[in-house]
């Protein structure tokens, strides 16, 4: 008598685009601008990642967080479009 003779797979999303459970974007996404504007700051974690300030052409700051084990490609003063790539 035989059982089970099918392949069960369990679990373990192995593809990009993995979402952590608080949220936030796993380090193996590119992290993309928010909105279109100029890049104020760029603020280094203690605990590693970082904090990109941008500022729109109304005058509104938004702050995007970006985990630790990416590297950042913009830097303060630079203009950015919405959607654009802020990680490699």
């Amino acid at each position: 008598m035989a059982f089970i003779k099918y392949p069960i797979y369990v679990g373990a999303n192995r593809g990009r685009g993995q979402v952590n459970p608080t949220g936030d974007k796993t380090n193996n996404n590119v992290i993309l601008a928010s909105s279109s504007g100029q890049v104020t700051n760029v603020e280094t974690l203690e605990k590693g990642g970082f904090n990109i300030t941008i500022q729109d052409t109304s005058g509104n700051a938004q702050t995007q967080a970006v985990p630790k084990g990416l590297e950042v490609l913009v830097k303060a003063g630079v203009v950015v479009k919405a959607d654009q790539p802020l990680t490699n």
